[in-house]
C-alpha cells in the first residue's frame, strides 16, 4: 500500500540510492483466496476510502515527487462479486466503482466455451 511505497522510497532515498520510479504491482489491491494472495483483477486503483490499499493514491503521488509511479494491467479479469470459499476473501466488492469483468461478459468481449458464457480459471478466479 501508499504507506510502504513511501518508506522503502525514503529508506532508499537517506540510503543515497537514487529513485526515479516504483513499480506498484498491487494498485489494484490484493484478495486473499484458498490458494493464497492475488492481485484484485479489476484494473480500477485500489482507493476506497476505508478498503483500499491505496486510499491515500494522491497523497502519496505528491509526496513522490519526481518519482514516477509505473503500473501494469494484463487481459485477466476477476468477478469482484464472485462467491468466495468462506475464509478465503478478505475484501468486498463494495470498494469497486465498477467491475470490468462484468462489463467484458455483457459486451461480448470474454472467450466462450461451448457449454458456458465464458471461460473461467476457478484456481485464480479469473475469468481469461
Amino acid at each position: 500500500g501508499a504507506d510502504k511505497v513511501l518508506a522503502v522510497v525514503r529508506a532508499s532515498q537517506q540510503a543515497e540510492v537514487p529513485v526515479t520510479g516504483v513499480w506498484l504491482q498491487d494498485w489494484m489491491g490484493k484478495r486473499h483466496t484458498a490458494l493464497g494472495d492475488r492481485l484484485w483483477w479489476n484494473w480500477i486503483l485500489d482507493d476506497h476510502a476505508t478498503l483500499g490499499s491505496y486510499a491515500a493514491w494522491n497523497t502519496m503521488r505528491e509526496a513522490l515527487g519526481p518519482v514516477r509511479l509505473l503500473v501494469y494491467a494484463n487481459s485477466f479479469l476477476a468477478d469482484p462479486e464472485a462467491a468466495a470459499p468462506p475464509g478465503t476473501e478478505t475484501v468486498t466488492a463494495a470498494r469497486w466503482r465498477r467491475s470490468l469483468f462484468a462489463e467484458a461478459v455483457a459486451e461480448g468481449y470474454t472467450i466462450a466455451a461451448s457449454t458456458a458464457s465464458g471461460v473461467t480459471d476457478t484456481a485464480g478466479a479469473a475469468l481469461a
